[in-house]
This record gives structure tokens, C-alpha cells and sequence, in this order.
């Protein structure tokens, strides 16, 4: 919810003020969601993919803050780079949520 409350009414329409001023408060909601989930320990059957979920979260939170720099130096070769990027390891994590069983997280990037 607070995710959401920061993102653009149209989605992919934000403005580059936009991400350069909400891309680092999504950062700091995100590292602390990170947190909470690297403290719960999954059964030993799912935590390779736990490990791959955590990593690729962590990876979306630094490459979003890579992206919000980049649109604050108007760096559109790096923005768009950085959007695939990102798009990539969303399904990432929400293929390995899936598989370890947080459905919500998977359904709400």
C-alpha cells in the first residue's frame, strides 16, 4: 500500500520528477520488506529459491535506484536499459515467490 501510494494514477506514465522523487522512498520501503523477509527461515526444501527471490529483490532495489539516477541526469540509453532490467528481475522474483509460496507478493509486483 505505501508502494502504491507513491506510484503515477497511469501506470508507465510517471514522470521523470516522479521517479527521481519516489524511486528512493520506494527503496527504503523495499529494503525494509527485505528485511522482514530475510528473517524468516523457509523449509530446507525451499530455500534455494527463497535465496534466488531475496537476491533478486535485492538486485531490483539497487538497480532502481540506478534507474532514478539516471533519469535525474536525463540518461535515456540508461533509463531504458535499466526498465528492461528491472522487468527482468520482477519475473524473477515472481516466479521463485511463486514457487515458495508468497502468491500475494507474486500477484502484486
Amino acid at each position: 500500500a505505501k508502494v502504491n501510494a507513491l506510484r503515477p494514477a497511469i501506470p508507465g506514465k510517471e514522470t521523470a520528477h516522479e521517479v527521481t522523487a519516489n524511486l528512493p522512498k520506494i527503496a527504503v520501503i523495499a529494503q525494509s520488506m527485505l528485511g522482514r523477509l530475510t528473517a524468516i527461515t523457509p523449509p530446507a526444501s525451499l530455500q534455494t529459491e527463497y535465496n534466488k527471490m531475496l537476491a533478486a529483490w535485492r538486485s531490483e532495489i539497487s538497480l532502481a535506484l540506478v534507474r532514478g539516477q539516471a533519469e535525474q541526469a536525463g540518461n535515456s540509453k540508461r533509463v531504458n536499459q535499466s526498465k528492461n532490467q528491472l522487468i527482468t528481475l520482477a519475473r524473477e522474483f515472481d516466479a521463485s515467490a511463486s514457487m515458495v509460496g508468497l502468491t500475494v507478493c507474486a500477484a502484486n509486483p
